[in-house]
C-alpha cells in the first residue's frame, strides 16, 4: 500500500490486514525497495504522492525484471479519463476513484493477483 494520507493508509490497512499481509509506505521510492525485499501479490498505490508520482512508481515497477509481474492497482481523486489511460499505459493493472470502495478495491485486487498466478 502506497500513499501519503496517512488517514486513508491506516482506514486500509486495518481493514486489508483482515485478509492480506500488508506493507505500507508514504513514498513511491521506499515502495519500490520494498517490492523487491518483500515481494508481495499485489500494489495499490496513490497517484498523487510527494517525490515519485504514482504514474512513475507504476513505471519503474513494471521496468524492473524482479518486479515487472506485479499488479499494480492506482487510486486517484482525479476523475479524468486522461489520467486513468495514463495510469493503464504504464502498466497498471486497475485505476479506482477516490474515495475507494473497500468492497470493490477487494475485489480488484483479488482479481489481480489470480491474473498474476
Amino acid at each position: 500500500l502506497v500513499d501519503d494520507d496517512e488517514e486513508l493508509c491506516s482506514f486500509l490497512r486495518a481493514q486489508l490486514s483482515l485478509r492480506y499481509k500488508v506493507f505500507w509506505s508514504t513514498n513511491g521510492g521506499d515502495a519500490l525497495r520494498m517490492a523487491v525485499t518483500e515481494c508481495p501479490d499485489v500494489i495499490v498505490s496513490d497517484v498523487m504522492m510527494p517525490g515519485m508520482h504514482g504514474d512513475e512508481f507504476c513505471r519503474s515497477i513494471k521496468e524492473n525484471k524482479e518486479t515487472s509481474w506485479l499488479p499494480v492497482i492506482l487510486l486517484t481523486g482525479h476523475a479524468s479519463v486522461g489520467v486513468a489511460v495514463r495510469g493503464m499505459e504504464n502498466g497498471a493493472y486497475d485505476y479506482l476513484l477516490k474515495p475507494v470502495s473497500l468492497n470493490e478495491l477487494i475485489i480488484k485486487m483479488d482479481e489481480a493477483v489470480r491474473a498474476a498466478k
